[in-house]
């Protein structure tokens, strides 16, 4: 694995509060009506509410992931998907490059990248309850 992803204990705790926050961030996210105004800010929410959800899952499974370039390797790695990596990826990027960058994100890339990360979120969700 990556040396960004640490092996250590798990836990559980840390793990289910970043549950919480990924479905208090997904909800605050949804009540806002996406526009050309907000669209990037809108996309980095949900992203948001994604990246909480991984670092969760990478908390029950013993792991902390110490930046998110690394999520990367590991959906590969324990989901068995690079399909769903790729897709983190491409997200990640353009998340990045709205908070590092300043770019203003086109309002259908918003809407495909929100539908796409939702899937995502769901995908997530349905793979950890197992």
């Amino acid at each position: 694995m990556d040396e960004k992803i640490i092996k250590i204990s798990p836990n559980i705790e840390r793990a289910k509060s970043l549950v919480k926050s990924s479905e208090k961030t997904l909800k605050f996210a949804k009540k806002n009506v996406l526009n050309e105004e907000n669209s990037g800010v809108l996309l980095c929410n949900y992203y948001e509410s994604l990246i909480e959800l991984l670092h969760s899952f990478a908390y029950f499974k013993g792991f902390k992931i110490l930046d998110h370039q690394s999520f990367y390797g590991f959906i590969n790695e324990e989901f068995k998907s690079i399909d769903k990596a790729m897709l983190f990826d491409k997200y990640r990027k353009i998340r990045n490059s709205v908070i590092y960058y300043g770019k203003e994100i086109d309002i259908n890339v918003a809407k495909s990248g929100i539908r796409e990360i939702e899937d995502l979120i769901k995908f997530l969700k349905t793979k950890t309850r197992k």
